[in-house]
């Protein structure tokens, strides 16, 4: 139980940090073509 609770928070901020790189890497590729 307490693994989930302190798992959750992490892996909410991992996709955080994933959508920010899948924006960067939007942007660069619109700025490319």
């Amino acid at each position: 139980m307490t693994s989930a609770m302190t798992s959750a928070p992490a892996a909410a901020r991992e996709r955080k940090l994933a959508g920010i790189e899948l924006r960067k890497i939007r942007e660069n590729f619109r700025e490319l073509t």
